[in-house]
C-alpha cells in the first residue's frame, strides 16, 4: 500500500541481479586504546531513514548524528540498515551522504545497506545498484568491517542464494578468527517470526536463517518493520540473537486491527534508534527515543561469551500475567445508537501490558455483540496512567456487560473487569428523495424514516431544512413509531430555477428533548438523471475484513447500477473487491491517507481503492485491480447535447489508471474522462483531489440510451477513486 505517504513497505520478489562483487575484505577501522571497563567497540544503529525532498528527514536525521556524538563521542562506527531514502533517487542519496559527512568524524566506519525503496526510482536494478554504490561510496552491497577484532556484516536486502553464499564464508572466517567473540550481522527486512513486526513484515528467507544457525553468537539487526522498541519481542533468542531496529527515522507503525491503527496518533514525530556498546563479557544494546533525547527502557544486556542454553531473551520469558489497580476506576456508557465510551486505570506488567481486549456481552442473547483490541499506548511519551476509547458496532437498544481484558506482550492475560452500557434505540436512519432528477415546478418526495430499535413506542419531532432551488411544503413534522419498526413520515418538495443544481435536504430530529440524530439527502434539479448512492443506506454491512465497528460498506448498489470485476482480479479485502458503496466514515477509518479530503461526497458514495482491496493476502502479487461501475440505461435522443457531472476524488500513483466512459444503445462509445500516470491525460499524472468533473457529450443520430461506466485498472498496490453525485442534464 502506498501509505501515509508515507509510503508503503509491501515486500518485493527476492531476485538474482547482475553480478556485483561478493567477496569483500573486511575493511579496518583504527584499534582505539581502550582496556578495562571501556567498550571494545561502539556503534549506532538506525533503520529507515527515508531521506526524501523535505526538510522534515533530515532534520530528524541531523538530530540523532548530534545524540549519537554526544552519547559516544568516540563511536567506531555508524550502521544504517536499508530504506535510507524515500524513492532512491540520486538527488535523495546525494542529501544523505552530505548529512553524514557533517555529522560523522572522518575516522567512523559507515556500513549503510540498501532496503526496497532504494529501488523506487523506476531504474533497471542493476542501474539503481550501481547509482546506490557510486553515491554512499560503498565498495558493495555486503559489506564487512572489523573493528578491534569484531565483526560487523551486512547483507544485500535481497539476500539471494549467492548473497547467502558469501554470508556463509564470513561468518565462517569470523567464528575461526574468534569463536567466542559476539558476530553482528546487519539486513533490512527482518526474518519471518523472529522479532516484533517480523509476522507481518518479514521475509521468509530459510537458506539465510539456516546459514545463521550455527553461530549463537550471531546478534542480527533488521529493520523495515517500523515497529516501537518498548515492546520486550524486540530483542528475541532462538538459535541466535535477533534485534529490531525500531521505527527508525522516518515513522512509527504497529500491528493492524487496534482501534488506533497501525499508524498512530503522532506517528511521523516517532523516532527511535539503537546504540550498541561490546564489551569483553557482555554486549549493552541501549534503545533510544530520538523524538525525546532519552533512553527508552533498560539496555538489553548479552552475555558473552554466548551459551544458547542460557538465553535469556526467549519466547518463553515470561509467565506472568498483567495486574489491574485495586480500583481501575472502569467507567462506560453509553453515546449512541451503536456506541459506548469506556475509560479506565492502566493495568500493570513485569514488562509490558501491550494492548486490552474488549467484549460487548448482549444480555439478552449471552453473545459477545463485539470484540475488538486497543493498544495500552506504550508508544508514548509518557504512557498515559488512564486510557479512554470509543467502541462502535453494538447494538442499538441493547443493554451489555462490557469486559475489559489486559493482555502482554507474549499473550498472557489479566483478570476480567466489566461494567454495564447502554446503548441508545431510537435513530433518524435516512432520508430519501423520489425521485432524485427532478425539474423546476415538479414535485417530489422526501422520506424521513424513523428507526425504534426498542420494546415500546416512541414519539418525536424532525426539522427540516433546504440548501439549494427547493422548496418544503414544511419544516417540521412529527413522528411516531411502534416497538422495533420503522415509521416513514413524507414531506412534498418542489424544485425551482432553471438552471442544473444540486439541492440538499437536511432533517434533524429529537426525542423527549434529546437530539437523536440527523440525515441529508440529494435532488438534482433540472436534471435528467441523478444518483447520489443514498438509497443503498439501508443495506450498508458490518466489516468483515477490516478491523472497523461500524456499519458501512456494500457491494449491493442502487437500482440499476451494476459492479462488474474482472475475471482476472484475484480477491483481496473483501470491502474492496472492486467498486463499493460505502460511507466516507467507513472509507476513512480503513485508513485515512487523504480520503477525508473528499468534502464533495457525502451520505453513501462509490469507492475503488486498490490500497486497501491490496491489503489482504497481497493480491496485487498475482493480478491487477480492474473493475467497472456502470449506471442504469439513461434515455437519450440521437444528436443531442447532454452534460455528464459528477463529484471525483482520485489520488493517482503509477501503473493504475482510470476512465468514464458513455457507451450507447448503437454500440458506440465515447471515453469522457481518462486518468492516467502520464502527461496528457485529463490528470497529467497527477492527483485529482475533490474535484467536480463536467463533460459533454453528444448523443449519436441513432442512440436512444446511454450508460455510464467508470472503471479502475491496470491496478495494484496504489491509491483509490471516490465518485458521488452522478447527473446528467
Amino acid at each position: 500500500m502506498p501509505s501515509i505517504r508515507f509510503l508503503g513497505r509491501a515486500l518485493v520478489t527476492l531476485a538474482a541481479v547482475a553480478a556485483l562483487a561478493l567477496s569483500v575484505q573486511p575493511a579496518h577501522a583504527a584499534k582505539l586504546p581502550r582496556g578495562g571497563n571501556e567498550p571494545i567497540a561502539i556503534f549506532p544503529v538506525v533503520s529507515d531513514i527515508h531521506i526524501n525532498s523535505g526538510s522534515a528527514t533530515s532534520a530528524t536525521l541531523t538530530n540523532a548524528l548530534g545524540q549519537f556524538n554526544a552519547l559516544a563521542p568516540d563511536m567506531d562506527a555508524f550502521v544504517a540498515v536499508g530504506d535510507l531514502t524515500d524513492y532512491g533517487r540520486a538527488d535523495e542519496l546525494t542529501k544523505l551522504m552530505g548529512l553524514l559527512d557533517r555529522g560523522l568524524g572522518n575516522d567512523v566506519q559507515r556500513m549503510l545497506l540498501n532496503g526496497n525503496h532504494e529501488y523506487y526510482n523506476g531504474l533497471p536494478t542493476a542501474t539503481a545498484d550501481q547509482q546506490f554504490l557510486d553515491i554512499t561510496r560503498m565498495s558493495s552491497l555486503n559489506q564487512h568491517l572489523e573493528i578491534n577484532g569484531l565483526h560487523l556484516i551486512g547483507i544485500n536486502y535481497r539476500a539471494t542464494a549467492d548473497d547467502v553464499a558469501w554470508l556463509r564464508d564470513q561468518l565462517a572466517a569470523a567464528a575461526k578468527a574468534d569463536k567466542k567473540a559476539p558476530i553482528f550481522v546487519f539486513f533490512h527486512y527482518p526474518l519471518s517470526d523472529t522479532v516484533y513486526g517480523s509476522e507481518e513484515w518479514g521475509s521468509d528467507n530459510p537458506a539465510l536463517y539456516d546459514a545463521l544457525k550455527p553461530y549463537p553468537q550471531v546478534i542480527t539487526f533488521s529493520g523495515h518493520s517500523h515497529y516501537a522498541l518498548e515492546d520486550p519481542r524486540s530483542i528475541m533468542q532462538a538459535d541466535f540473537t535477533t534485534v529490531n531496529t525500531g521505527d527508525g527515522l522516518y515513522y512509527m507503525e504497529l500491528e493492524r486491527g487496534r482501534l488506533q491503527g497501525n499508524i498512530v496518533e503522532s506517528a511521523s514525530n516517532l523516532h527511535q534508534a539503537l546504540l550498541v556498546k561490546a564489551y569483553k563479557n557482555r554486549v549493552e544494546i541501549h534503545r533510544l527515543d530520538i523524538h525525546t533525547g532519552r533512553p527508552t527502557g533498560e539496555p538489553w544486556v548479552i552475555k558473552q561469551p554466548t551459551n544458547k542454553n542460557k538465553f535469556d531473551y526467549t519466547a518463553q520469558r515470561d509467565k506472568v500475567a498483567p495486574v489491574w489497580p485495586r480500583d481501575p476506576r472502569l467507567v462506560a456508557q453509553g453515546t449512541g445508537l451503536r456506541t459506548a465510551k469506556v475509560a479506565f486505570d492502566q493495568a500493570s506488567d513485569n514488562l509490558m501490558v501491550h494492548h486490552y481486549e474488549f467484549k460487548a456481552i448482549n444480555r439478552d442473547t449471552g453473545a459477545a455483540d463485539l470484540t475488538t483490541t486497543a493498544f495500552s499506548e506504550f508508544y508514548r511519551d509518557p504512557v498515559p496512567t488512564r486510557l479512554e476509547f470509543d467502541l462502535a458496532g453494538l447494538t442499538p437498544g441493547a443493554t451489555y456487560d462490557l469486559q475489559v481484558t489486559p493482555v502482554d506482550s507474549f499473550g498472557n492475560r489479566g483478570p476480567v473487569r466489566s461494567a454495564e452500557v447502554r446503548t441508545d434505540a431510537l435513530e433518524l436512519a435516512s432520508l430519501t428523495a423520489t425521485p432524485e432528477a427532478v425539474s423546476a415546478g415538479s414535485p417530489a418526495t422526501v422520506n424521513v424514516n424513523i428507526r425504534n430499535w426498542g420494546p415500546t413506542p416512541a414519539s418525536g419531532s424532525v426539522t427540516l431544512t433546504a440548501d439549494g432551488p427547493v422548496t418544503l411544503s414544511t419544516t417540521s413534522v412529527d413522528f411516531q413509531v411502534g416497538p422495533n419498526s420503522t415509521a416513514t413520515v413524507p414531506v412534498s418538495v418542489t424544485a425551482t430555477g432553471t438552471e442544473p443544481a444540486v439541492a440538499t435536504v437536511t432533517g434533524t430530529a429529537t426525542s423527549g428533548g434529546q437530539q437523536i440524530g440527523s440525515a441529508s439527502t440529494k435532488l438534482f434539479v433540472n436534471s435528467a438523471f441523478g444518483e447520489s448512492f443514498d438509497s443503498v443506506a439501508p443495506a450498508l454491512k458490518p466489516a468483515k475484513d477490516e478491523q472497523i465497528g461500524f456499519l458501512g460498506w456494500t457491494h449491493e448498489g442502487p437500482n440499476g447500477w451494476t459492479v462488474t470485476n474482472s475475471p482476472d482480479m484475484p480477491q483481496g479485502t473483501t470491502e474492496w473487491q472492486g467498486w463499493s458503496f460505502t460511507t466516507p466514515e467507513f472509507w476513512v477509518a480503513a485508513d485515512n491517507q487523504d480520503r477525508d479530503k473528499f468534502s464533495l461526497g457525502s451520505g453513501v458514495i462509490a469507492v475503488a481503492d486498490p490500497d486497501e482491496w491490496d491489503d489482504r493476502n497481497s493480491p496485487a502479487s498475482r493480478g491487477r485491480f480492474d473493475s467497472t461501475l456502470a449506471s442504469p440505461e439513461i434515455p437519450v435522443s440521437g444528436g443531442e447535447t447532454r452534460t455528464v457531472v459528477f463529484d471525483s476524488h482520485y489520488l493517482q500513483e503509477n501503473p493504475q489508471r482510470a476512465t468514464v466512459t458513455a457507451v450507447f444503445s448503437d454500440g458506440s462509445r465515447e471515453v469522457l474522462v481518462n486518468y492516467g500516470p502520464a502527461g496528457g491525460t485529463d490528470n497529467n499524472g497527477a492527483h485529482a483531489m475533490n474535484q467536480t468533473v463536467s463533460r459533454p457529450v453528444t448523443v449519436p443520430a441513432g442512440a436512444t440510451s446511454m450508460r455510464l461506466e467508470f472503471r479502475m485498472f491496470n491496478a495494484g498496490n496504489n491509491w483509490y477513486w471516490g465518485v458521488d453525485n452522478v447527473r446528467v442534464s
